[in-house]
């Protein structure tokens, strides 16, 4: 896990201007690599590449980065970690190894198969730059499910770096890293802030900079070209054994994912919540060490459950009751922490984890990624109800929507709508595109999920609450031959993770585990209506006037983050924000 930047001024550039602005970028990066920091540079070809580096993986001078290939022939600086890099580094035996990194095992297969043919072998979370000696071209690339972040942006250049014809193409691993870079400007892009406060995140392509970019999951991007896809969903054949079949098969993937996620040269944990998902992933390390963020709140309190959990598991366990003073010490950092509007509450309860588990291992396992493949979340239920509810019953029902309060509004919209149109209604309320891609309505929500809700928002959140810390997270239910097992399950088994919770059955009590879901929720307007009272208000003037400490206030919530980005913007950017911008929404 580390921290990547380049920059690229086709034509060649000042070799101090390439150091001075590539290590101010990867300077920004520190939090991501506090372990080593590096740069390599070639003038002529105007090309600058930095790394920062959280040690893992042979955490020795031979895994610094960038790291050139055996011929020379690729410069790569990688972010993220391979976990079949042993098997690929099998298959590559006649490459010259000088480390055991996987970072060498990604050019030893550039070497052999080229950069493009390569990225679909890749099991892992990486976002990656590359350039090549050879044919003179800059590649960036990013991981199947979105894991690790990749920001870029063409500019206009600077007197210093070129001359004004030419363009610099930068790219980084996180958004405030191309604001540093001399020559750098973009404006607030106000079109995507309508989205950003109904959705609460910024879907990509696009970000709070007008002139930049996220690129896509699974997508790579050749400088001077458009991004391309390397790498889809599956759509395997439907399951066609028992339960008790489909369990020893998820039981046998589960374990391989877990044991390929544990390789590391540094202590390795697990965060855990007591819940389902992390429960089963701890079930498959056989002990080690865990973490429990938990609440004063006992309605939203896990850390109890996490404990039984533990304690019947064996593992070491350390836990923290997140107080009103540690919502006041880290809600402030936000906006730097995310770099643009994030608006995920559960990114406090993130943070604060993160923070906790790093004072014990450097990489920690979690649970995230169980309820989007097992259907594990409410809504799956309730929308697979609506699709068996006949379209005249649906269209009948249709003149009492206007009638009812707004929380019931939604459902009964849903039952409202004809059948063909529950795909858009999902895709309407989630973000995203709305193709019935999948074999039912229950499918189509997991795959849905997967590809814009889970990498816009949860990884997001996971990635800069725990990078913040420098704490490398890896979950295993990506692994992709787990991926394609459990979205081969028909719902019947899969549904509200049946089939999960028979794994974990096998490992601990179905009492400990077998509780109402709560999610990862943080007493977000209890804290409001209290010690971050004097935030709120000074970024919306009688914003908590109304609240009331149950009011789950998301709404309110996405519209303080933009506020507080927007105030943090203007403090810290040369360019001028307008007096008066009307924000959608």
């Amino acid at each position: 896990m580390c921290g990547i930047a380049g920059i690229f001024a086709d034509g060649g550039a000042p070799r101090d201007w390439l150091r001075e602005n590539v290590s101010r970028m990867t300077d920004r990066l520190a939090h991501r690599g506090p372990d080593g920091c590096g740069v390599w540079i070639d003038e002529r070809s105007g090309i600058a590449l930095g790394h920062r580096r959280l040690a893992i993986l042979d955490t020795s001078a031979r895994g610094s980065q960038p790291m050139a290939s055996a011929t020379a022939r690729y410069l790569l600086v990688f972010n993220g970690e391979i976990y079949n890099f042993r098997e690929l580094r099998r298959a590559l035996p006649d490459y010259p190894y000088r480390s055991e990194t996987d970072t060498e095992v990604i050019l030893a297969a550039f070497e052999r198969w080229g950069v493009e043919r390569t990225l679909p072998h890749l099991d892992g979370m990486f976002a990656i730059g590359v350039w090549d000696r050879r044919e003179r071209s800059l590649i960036v690339a990013r991981d199947r499910f979105g894991e690790k972040p990749l920001y870029y942006s063409e500019q206009g250049g600077s007197e210093r770096s070129r001359s004004e014809q030419n363009r610099v193409f930068l790219f980084a691993s996180e958004l405030p890293a191309l604001r540093v870079c001399d020559g750098y400007e973009s404006d607030v892009d106000w079109d995507v802030c309508g989205d950003y406060l109904r959705r609460g995140y910024i879907a990509a392509p696009a970000t709070i900079d007008r002139e930049a970019s996220k690129l896509r999951a699974a997508h790579f991007l050749r400088v001077g070209g458009r991004p391309q896809r390397f790498w889809s969903l599956p759509q395997p054949a439907e399951f066609s054994g028992s339960a008790e079949e489909a369990a020893d098969e998820l039981e046998q993937r589960l374990h391989d994912a877990v044991r390929s996620r544990l390789a590391a040269d540094v202590p390795v944990g697990a965060l855990l919540s007591g819940g389902v998902d992390s429960s089963a992933i701890v079930a498959m390390m056989n002990g080690g060490h865990t973490f429990t963020l938990g609440f004063e709140d006992r309605q939203l309190d896990e850390s109890t459950a996490a404990r039984d959990v533990a304690r019947h598991l064996g593992t070491r366990h350390e836990e923290l009751i997140a107080t009103e003073r540690d919502a006041l010490a880290i809600v402030p950092l936000l906006p730097e922490m995310y770099g643009e509007p994030f608006a995920d509450s559960s990114q406090i309860a993130a943070a604060l984890v993160s923070k906790l588990a790093r004072r014990g291992v450097t990489v920690a396992l979690a649970g995230d990624g169980g309820d989007e493949l097992f259907a594990g979340y409410p809504r799956y239920a309730q929308l697979k109800r609506v699709a068996q509810v006949p379209g005249s019953v649906r269209r009948w029902a249709a003149p009492f929507v206007a009638k009812l309060g707004q929380g019931e509004k939604m459902q009964m919209l849903a039952e409202a709508l004809p059948a063909q149109d529950l795909y858009h209604l999902y895709a309407a309320v989630m973000g995203g595109p709305a193709e019935p891609m999948g074999r039912d309505p229950l499918d189509f929500m997991a795959r849905h999920d997967l590809t814009n809700y889970f990498a816009d928002d949860l990884l997001v959140k996971l990635d800069r609450a725990s990078m913040a810390a420098s704490l490398e997270v890896r979950l295993p239910f990506l692994e992709p031959r787990l991926v394609a097992f459990a979205l081969s399950l028909p719902a019947p088994i899969k549904g509200r993770k049946r089939v999960l919770r028979d794994v974990l059955a096998r490992y601990i009590p179905r009492d400990l585990f077998e509780r109402p879901k709560r999610g990862f929720s943080v007493p977000l307007a209890k804290w409001l209506c209290g010690p971050l009272r004097e935030w709120a208000e000074d970024l919306l003037p009688n914003a908590t006037a109304n609240l009331k400490p149950g009011d789950r206030c998301v709404g309110l919530w996405s519209r303080l983050m933009l506020e507080a980005w927007l105030k943090r913007r203007a403090a810290t950017s040369a360019a001028r924000l307008p007096e008066s911008v009307v924000v959608p929404g």
